[in-house]
Protein backbone atom coordinates (compact mmCIF):
# COMPACT_ATOMS: atom_id res chain seq x y z
CA UNK A 1 0.00 0.00 0.00
CA UNK A 2 3.09 2.51 0.99
CA UNK A 3 4.47 1.38 -2.67
CA UNK A 4 1.28 2.59 -4.27
CA UNK A 5 1.08 5.94 -2.84
CA UNK A 6 4.17 6.27 -3.20
CA UNK A 7 3.73 5.85 -7.07
CA UNK A 8 0.87 8.46 -7.25
CA UNK A 9 2.28 10.97 -5.10
CA UNK A 10 4.94 10.80 -8.15
CA UNK A 11 2.42 10.51 -11.14
CA UNK A 12 0.00 13.33 -9.37
CA UNK A 13 3.31 16.04 -9.17
CA UNK A 14 4.10 14.75 -12.42
CA UNK A 15 0.95 15.66 -14.20
CA UNK A 16 0.71 18.75 -12.47
CA UNK A 17 3.88 20.18 -13.70
CA UNK A 18 2.51 18.36 -17.36
CA UNK A 19 -0.09 20.98 -17.05
CA UNK A 20 1.81 24.43 -16.33
CA UNK A 21 2.36 27.53 -18.23
CA UNK A 22 5.83 27.62 -17.04
CA UNK A 23 8.39 28.91 -19.42
CA UNK A 24 12.01 28.43 -19.14
CA UNK A 25 13.41 32.07 -18.72
CA UNK A 26 15.62 33.48 -21.82
CA UNK A 27 18.93 35.11 -20.86
CA UNK A 28 19.80 38.03 -23.05
CA UNK A 29 23.61 39.71 -23.51
CA UNK A 30 22.03 42.37 -21.73
CA UNK A 31 21.46 40.38 -18.56
CA UNK A 32 23.56 37.04 -18.86
CA UNK A 33 26.50 38.44 -16.10
CA UNK A 34 24.02 39.66 -13.77
CA UNK A 35 21.87 36.51 -13.67
CA UNK A 36 24.54 33.67 -13.66
CA UNK A 37 26.11 35.69 -10.58
CA UNK A 38 23.51 34.63 -8.16
CA UNK A 39 23.39 30.99 -6.38
CA UNK A 40 23.36 28.08 -8.37
CA UNK A 41 22.50 28.58 -12.26
CA UNK A 42 22.07 26.30 -15.17
CA UNK A 43 21.80 27.67 -18.27
CA UNK A 44 20.64 25.17 -21.78
CA UNK A 45 22.57 26.82 -24.38
CA UNK A 46 20.60 25.26 -27.59
CA UNK A 47 19.16 26.21 -31.15
CA UNK A 48 15.94 26.04 -32.93
CA UNK A 49 17.22 24.56 -35.51
CA UNK A 50 19.09 21.77 -33.68
CA UNK A 51 17.18 18.80 -33.20
CA UNK A 52 18.79 17.24 -29.84
CA UNK A 53 17.89 20.88 -28.53
CA UNK A 54 13.94 20.08 -29.44
CA UNK A 55 14.11 16.59 -27.78
CA UNK A 56 15.72 17.88 -24.60
CA UNK A 57 13.25 20.83 -24.47
CA UNK A 58 10.68 19.69 -22.55
CA UNK A 59 13.08 17.59 -20.27
CA UNK A 60 14.91 20.51 -19.40
CA UNK A 61 11.76 22.88 -19.03
CA UNK A 62 10.09 19.96 -16.23
CA UNK A 63 13.78 20.29 -14.60
CA UNK A 64 13.81 23.87 -14.71
CA UNK A 65 10.87 24.18 -13.01
CA UNK A 66 11.52 21.72 -10.36
CA UNK A 67 14.26 23.21 -9.58
CA UNK A 68 13.13 26.69 -9.35
CA UNK A 69 10.00 25.50 -7.46
CA UNK A 70 12.30 23.96 -4.74
CA UNK A 71 14.48 27.12 -4.89
CA UNK A 72 17.17 24.85 -5.56
CA UNK A 73 18.68 26.74 -8.91
CA UNK A 74 17.95 29.45 -11.19
CA UNK A 75 17.66 27.95 -14.71
CA UNK A 76 17.73 29.58 -18.12
CA UNK A 77 17.72 29.44 -21.58
CA UNK A 78 20.74 30.71 -24.40
CA UNK A 79 19.89 30.97 -27.78
CA UNK A 80 23.58 30.00 -29.64
CA UNK A 81 22.24 32.23 -32.49
CA UNK A 82 21.42 35.05 -30.00
CA UNK A 83 24.49 35.06 -27.76
CA UNK A 84 27.49 34.37 -30.01
CA UNK A 85 29.55 36.70 -27.31
CA UNK A 86 28.24 34.61 -23.99
CA UNK A 87 28.78 31.38 -25.56
CA UNK A 88 32.26 32.15 -27.04
CA UNK A 89 33.30 33.13 -23.80
CA UNK A 90 31.95 29.81 -21.97
CA UNK A 91 33.47 27.74 -24.87
CA UNK A 92 30.37 26.44 -25.93
CA UNK A 93 31.58 24.63 -29.11
CA UNK A 94 28.49 21.92 -29.28
CA UNK A 95 24.98 22.03 -28.53
CA UNK A 96 22.88 21.59 -26.65
CA UNK A 97 25.63 22.19 -23.76
CA UNK A 98 24.02 22.65 -20.09
CA UNK A 99 26.50 24.85 -18.21
CA UNK A 100 26.23 24.99 -14.29
CA UNK A 101 27.33 27.71 -12.77
CA UNK A 102 27.87 28.81 -9.09
CA UNK A 103 28.34 32.46 -8.06
CA UNK A 104 29.09 33.68 -11.93
CA UNK A 105 31.93 30.60 -11.76
CA UNK A 106 31.12 27.74 -14.06
CA UNK A 107 31.69 24.62 -11.75
CA UNK A 108 29.98 21.70 -14.37
CA UNK A 109 28.51 21.11 -17.62
CA UNK A 110 27.20 18.27 -19.69
CA UNK A 111 27.40 18.21 -23.64
CA UNK A 112 24.63 16.80 -25.80
CA UNK A 113 21.29 15.00 -24.74
CA UNK A 114 21.02 13.85 -21.31
CA UNK A 115 18.37 12.81 -18.84
CA UNK A 116 16.23 14.71 -16.38
CA UNK A 117 18.37 12.35 -13.72
CA UNK A 118 21.49 13.81 -15.09
CA UNK A 119 20.63 17.40 -14.73
CA UNK A 120 19.41 16.95 -11.16
CA UNK A 121 22.97 15.09 -10.40
CA UNK A 122 24.94 18.12 -11.47
CA UNK A 123 22.99 20.27 -9.51
CA UNK A 124 23.13 18.50 -6.13
CA UNK A 125 26.73 17.98 -6.79
CA UNK A 126 26.72 22.27 -7.29
CA UNK A 127 25.11 22.77 -3.37
CA UNK A 128 28.55 21.40 -2.05
CA UNK A 129 29.52 24.68 -3.06
CA UNK A 130 26.91 26.15 -0.89
CA UNK A 131 28.67 25.13 2.40
CA UNK A 132 32.25 26.50 1.29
Amino acid sequence: MKRFFSLFLIFFTASLFADSDYEVKELTDRDADNQIAKGIVIVDVYANWCAPCRKMAPIFKEFAQEMEEHERASAFKADIDQMPEFCKANKVRSIPTFLLFYEGEEVDRLVGSCSKKELEEMVYGAEEYQDD
